[in-house]
Parts: structure tokens; C-alpha cells; sequence
């Protein structure tokens, strides 16, 4: 169900103060059930049922990715040092380490029920078999040159973007590399794959769109001033964020794009959508909701020090992660 600009009428805010650690969030994992926090080697979890924010680890390794599979109760965590931990949420326990990457690992995604796909600041991608009790990859995928940012799955394709300022089209099955995208002059900071088109923003300022089946690039929008580092893609509607500040709405199909939202002083940090709304969260302290049609603006918070995440909870509640007056705090509004 599509959410609506909140009004005075809606549910009181539910608010959460973190332990103050004087530690920086790193990642932020929305599920269905939980929302995951990590502020460096700390980890916390949000419970959605009860409204518990409980910590799964005080100290470790400082964590930069993770990965959900509620159904089995498991958190996927990436972090220094290469190596990825299978957690299982309820025993608040380590069920496996997994070793395959030489330098922290930068990007993770579940495919499906048994495949964990990793990408790492040593250039390379691995796949996992989940339901396997091997702690090495069944495969790595080599040809980035940098950090591995970002990975989107569609079918059995997947794509990766890295610092490298390429994209990369495998096979997951056969870990062959179909396509190289060149063109971006800048690293690639996000992604987005329909499986129809692929989408990728990068520090040049530029966002390109690609045919995934032939590699072509079918066309370059500009109109951003900072990196571009959020995308979105509903159909032919893309939605696009900078470090200017800057959020725009494009239709891929007319190569066209209207700005929604321009505010300045900070840039954009996260960035969510429904089928109604835009929240924004800005690491200039403030976090609002757009709507995409009217444009009409709702600021739900100002004047914090710094917003880390935003979100919609399951019932499609804005939700936001920040900090201020020393504390990182988590309101659902």
C-alpha cells in the first residue's frame, strides 16, 4: 500500500536511542521483519513486531555491507579484512565466516535462496552457495580493477559497478563476463537493472543507460552537478541524487528530467521511494518526503547533525536514522 504525506493525524513517532558509542552507522539493512544498523564494529537490530532494538555485537570488525535472508533468520555481514559473517538473528551468534576476498568487502546481495553474491575493495566478486558448509567461494568473478560498489541481479544476469568507472555484465552461472560498459569518466557510485535497462550514476555527474543485452550505451543525461550517488528505476521513471543536494525525476524514454528536490548545503546520503512518495535524507541534517506528481513537501526533520539512512518500514512509515546532541537515534514518523 502506497503511503501519503503524513498529517498531524497519523500514529505518534516511535523513537530509539542508540548506546552512545561515538561511532559513525557504516550500513543500513531494510527487511521485512528487521531493520539492520551497523555504526562500525557495533551492530543493532530493530524489530519491527515489538519495537526492540537490541545489539547483536559491541565490538569486532568494523562492518560496511550487509544482507538479509529473514525467512532462515540469517544476517549476512561484510566488513575489514575480507571477510563475511553468517549470523543467525535470534541466537545472536556467528554460524559461519566465509573467506574469499583479501580487503573489506564493499557490496552484497541475495539472489535467491541459496546464492550470496560479494563485492570487495580487492576488485573481485564472489558467489557463495549459502546452503553449502563451504567457507570458500564457488566462484570468482575478476576483471574490475577497483573497488566493487555496487551489484544488481536480474534472472541469471548480473551487473556490477565499481571505482574503476565500469560496469560489468556476468553470467552468474558460468562466471563469464558478457559485457564491459565503458563511458563514465568518473567511478560509479550506483546502479539500477530492470533487465530491459541498465542505469548507472558515477563522480563524473553523468548518469548512462544501456541496452544489458547488446552492452550499447543508449544514451547520457546530464543536469547534475555533484556525484551522482542515488538511483531509483520504477518503469521508465528514474529517480536520481546527488552530493549537490540535487534529487531529479527523469523519464528514460524522453531523456528528460524535472528537479523535485534542491537543497543545498549537504548532500544526499539516502534516498527511498514508494508508489506516492520520495523520502530524502540529507547529511546536512534533514530528512523529507516528496511527492513525486505535485511535488509537495513535508520536512520531517531539521536541524539534526547528520542523517545516515532513511527508509519505509513494512506499513510504509518514514523512517530515519541520525544524529544529534551526541546520540544516533532512530525515529519512525
Amino acid at each position: 500500500m502506497a503511503s501519503s504525506i503524513p498529517t498531524e493525524a497519523c500514529e505518534p513517532t516511535i523513537h530509539k536511542t542508540f548506546p552512545r558509542d561515538g561511532l559513525a552507522v557504516t550500513a543500513c539493512e531494510m527487511g521485512t521483519t528487521y531493520f539492520v544498523i551497523a555504526k562500525e564494529s557495533a551492530l543493532y537490530i530493530f524489530n519491527f513486531a515489538d519495537n526492540s532494538l537490541t545489539t547483536l555485537q559491541e565490538k569486532g570488525n568494523i562492518t560496511w555491507s550487509l544482507a538479509l535472508r529473514e525467512d532462515k533468520n540469517l544476517l549476512i555481514t561484510g566488513g575489514t579484512e575480507g571477510e563475511l559473517r553468517i549470523w543467525n538473528i535470534e541466537t545472536k551468534s556467528v554460524m559461519r565466516s566465509l573467506k574469499g576476498h583479501t580487503a573489506t568487502v564493499r557490496s552484497l546481495l541475495i539472489v535467491d535462496d541459496t546464492t550470496l553474491i560479494s563485492g570487495s575493495r580487492d576488485s573481485t566478486i564472489c558467489i557463495w552457495d549459502l546452503d553449502s558448509d563451504a567457507t570458500n567461494p564457488k566462484l570468482i568473478l575478476k576483471g574490475h580493477t577497483k573497488t566493487v560498489r555496487c551489484l544488481k541481479m536480474h534472472g541469471g544476469v548480473l551487473v556490477s559497478g565499481g571505482y574503476d568507472g565500469e560496469a560489468r555484465v556476468w553470467d552468474i552461472h558460468t562466471g563469464q563476463c558478457l559485457h564491459v560498459l565503458k563511458g563514465h569518466t568518473g567511478a560509479l557510485y550506483d546502479l539500477c537493472f530492470n533487465g530491459s535497462r541498465i542505469v548507472t550514476g558515477s563522480l563524473d555527474s553523468t548518469i548512462r543507460v544501456w541496452d544489458p543485452r547488446s552492452g550499447a550505451c543508449l544514451g547520457a543525461l546530464s543536469g547534475h552537478s555533484g556525484v551522482v550517488s542515488r538511483l531509483l528505476l520504477r518503469e521508465d521513471t528514474l529517480i536520481a541524487a546527488d552530493s549537490s543536494g540535487l534529487v531529479k525525476v527523469w523519464s528514460l524514454d524522453k531523456a528528460s528530467g524535472r528537479t523535485i528536490s534542491e537543497e543545498k548545503g549537504g548532500s544526499v546520503i539516502s534516498l527511498v521511494a514508494d508508489d506516492e512518495n520520495i523520502l530524502i535524507g540529507n547529511t546536512n541534517g534533514s530528512v523529507y518526503l516528496v511527492n513525486h506528481e505535485s511535488g509537495a513537501t513535508k520536512a520531517l526533520l531539521t536541524g539534526a547533525d547528520a542523517v545516515w539512512n532513511v527508509g519505509f518500514t513494512p506499513s510504509n512509515r518514514p523512517l530515519a536514522v541520525y544524529f544529534e546532541g551526541g546520540d544516533t537515534q532512530l525515529d519512525i514518523f
